[in-house]
């Protein structure tokens, strides 16, 4: 029942009409009887900035951002954390008495969900495909995890020399090795990957229209020892996955780092845990209502 009372969060983002996050954190609001409500908000460029400002002329709790708007996220904040510097990003925006506070919780997800896999990055060799705002966040936590080498692959196009300087940055922060190679090396690619203990995938090679494809070539460099984890969490099961089975991997798809991100920015909006199994088994169902629907109307 909404009530003039009731408390109000939400995503900011275009597209967004199909967000998975309302469905959560309304889940986690009525399994903690608590009296807010959660909406996505598809706001076009032009209207970024005031959409930002209604955080606090409506007191709202706080609100996610996805793409494209984590850079002006980031900008807006009145107050930023540490891991948000250093990315330049934010996903989450917070209100305090008027004042915003701007945070990523993309890292944190990312190293929750391997401890619900029971793997540990310290002193790993890594290798990550992709290069944008989800990479930048598992690359930064897989520094504060202490993981030994982390690689990091993208396409050579006008972006290339801009985004290795980011990457390599983060070598002055960690003791961690970070690497920077184009996609095209392909000798590389599969050099590193044949060496790797944990295989990320952060293109979105896999998802959608691309669900038949892998963002790898040749799946023999895929050793039984490795840990892949596809960011992908919609299919549940991508080609990346599939392959990795076949070769013994152990496998991890993204709907841990989904939930955990969202119940770190849950925790700041309302100052209470979010029941994450609760949670987890209603986000299930639905992912597998999607993937039925998408594959009926195929």
């Amino acid at each position: 029942m909404i009530t003039g009372y009731t408390k109000m969060a939400g995503v900011i983002a275009t597209p967004i009409k199909h967000s998975l996050s309302p469905l959560i954190h309304n889940s986690a609001y009525q399994f903690a009887k608590l009296d807010a409500v959660y909406l996505a908000f598809d706001v076009e460029t032009k209207n970024c900035q005031p959409a930002f400002e209604a955080i606090t002329a409506l007191n709202m709790m706080g609100v996610n951002i996805s793409m494209p708007y984590k850079t002006q996220a980031y900008q807006f904040a009145d107050e930023v954390s540490e891991v948000s510097r250093r990315l330049g990003v934010c996903n989450t925006l917070i209100n305090r008495e008027g004042l915003i506070y701007g945070t990523t919780t993309d890292g944190y997800g990312f190293s929750q969900s391997l401890k619900d896999e029971k793997v540990d990055a310290e002193l790993k060799k890594v290798v990550i495909l992709g290069a944008g705002g989800a990479s930048k966040a598992v690359a930064y936590q897989l520094g504060l995890e202490n993981a030994a080498e982390i690689h990091i692959f993208k396409r050579n196009n006008e972006t290339f020399a801009v985004e290795k300087n980011h990457f390599l940055a983060f070598n002055q922060y960690f003791k961690s090795n970070y690497y920077f190679h184009s996609f095209s090396d392909q000798h590389i690619l599969q050099e590193k990957i044949s060496n790797c203990d944990i295989l990320i995938n952060a293109t979105n090679v896999g998802m959608a229209e691309a669900s038949k494809l892998s963002p790898i070539k040749d799946a023999n460099c895929l050793q039984e020892r490795t840990i892949v984890f596809d960011l992908i969490y919609n299919p549940l099961e991508t080609k990346l996955m599939c392959q990795a089975r076949e070769k013994n991997c152990h496998v991890i798809n993204g709907v841990g780092m989904l939930l955990h991100q969202a119940a770190a920015s849950y925790e700041l909006m309302t100052g209470e845990k979010m029941a994450i199994e609760h949670v987890k088994q209603i986000l299930l169902t639905e992912l597998k209502r999607r993937e039925t629907y998408e594959n009926i109307i195929k």
